[in-house]
């Protein structure tokens, strides 16, 4: 018929197959506008155009039974294109999820029944929404909710993680998880809590200020290459020894002085240093890499205080 496809000829225009052309037809969706009375099927140019409608919404990610309700107008187009652009955002964050645990298996070298645990334990990580990353980490790192709100310090080491994350923060969120769960690095920080564990919250407070501005002038002191054992940093070391010494309600002694190099020096474990980077990527919030060389310096600090403290001196 003039102006008229035959169904094999819109098929091949059309890149489909007949059989797909001979299935929307039995669907409804696209019914040819003429009929012989042989059963042959002609299509007009209004169904050619029809049916690249059709492609296209295909192409989109649209199921069948959603295109025919959207061409017989039971379905509100725009809405239904939302709907499809959210679904299809869902989609990309599965696929990026699936890769980025992917990779992070395939690279590491243990052996095949170890990565085998691995990935479904970083798969469900992947999956953990922002309120379940926050216990997974209370949890962990052995924080009680009330210690959590309590103290800045916590709470930063916890709480306030984003509601999504892209690829850069889902890769940092791994990482950081499988450190919590690392039981020598739980040992560590919960040893690093100690001796603070029975402080008011006052003093606490007052004391991770303290601890807060020590770091940061050490910082600085870094940044300008003073060395530990200047009367600068000295003083620094000083004030840092007064603030536990405070919090603790010590004295600060060469007894207590030893006991604080002791302890920091023991529970100096540089893979916090890694931590608090991780979550800086994972906030999306600034990280000083300087925090890990001020501490090291006020380490080197104390036990220089500490060598003239021994030899009596002042």
């Amino acid at each position: 018929m003039e102006g008229f496809y035959g169904i094999g000829e819109l098929a091949k225009q059309a890149g489909v197959s007949v059989q797909t052309l001979r299935h929307y037809h039995k669907l409804g969706l696209l019914e040819p506008s003429e009929t012989s009375e042989a059963g042959y099927r002609f299509y007009s140019e209004h169904d050619a155009s029809r049916l690249k409608l059709i492609r296209t919404l295909r192409d989109v990610g649209f199921d069948l039974k959603t295109i025919t309700d959207l061409l017989s107008a039971k379905e509100n187009l725009r809405a239904m294109l939302q709907l499809q652009v959210e679904s299809l955002e869902e989609q990309t964050r599965a696929l990026m999820r699936q890769q980025i645990v992917l990779k992070a298996v395939a690279k590491a070298e243990d052996k095949e029944e170890v990565l085998l645990a691995r990935l479904e334990r970083l798969k469900i990580l992947s999956e953990l929404t922002r309120l379940e990353r926050e216990a997974f980490l209370a949890r962990h790192l052995g924080m009680p909710k009330a210690d959590v709100q309590q103290s800045e310090i916590w709470r930063a080491a916890i709480l306030d993680m984003p509601e999504t994350m892209n690829a850069g923060q889902l890769e940092a969120w791994l990482e950081l998880a499988e450190l919590a769960a690392d039981e020598h690095f739980r040992q560590t920080f919960a040893l690093q809590r100690e001796p603070f564990k029975d402080l008011s919250p006052e003093r606490l407070g007052t004391w991770q200020k303290a601890f807060s501005d020590v770091t940061k002038r050490a910082v600085q002191l870094c940044a300008k290459e003073a060395p530990p054992q200047s009367a600068e940093a000295q003083e620094l070391v000083s004030d840092w020894v007064r603030a536990l010494a405070v919090a603790l309600l010590k004295e600060a002694n060469l007894s207590f002085l030893s006991w604080m190099y002791e302890f920091f020096y023991s529970t100096r474990d540089r893979r916090f240093d890694r931590y608090w980077q991780l979550l800086a990527e994972l906030k999306a919030l600034p990280f000083n890499p300087g925090m890990g060389q001020a501490i090291d310096f006020l380490l080197e600090g104390l036990r220089f205080k500490l060598e003239l403290a021994a030899k009596g001196e002042k």
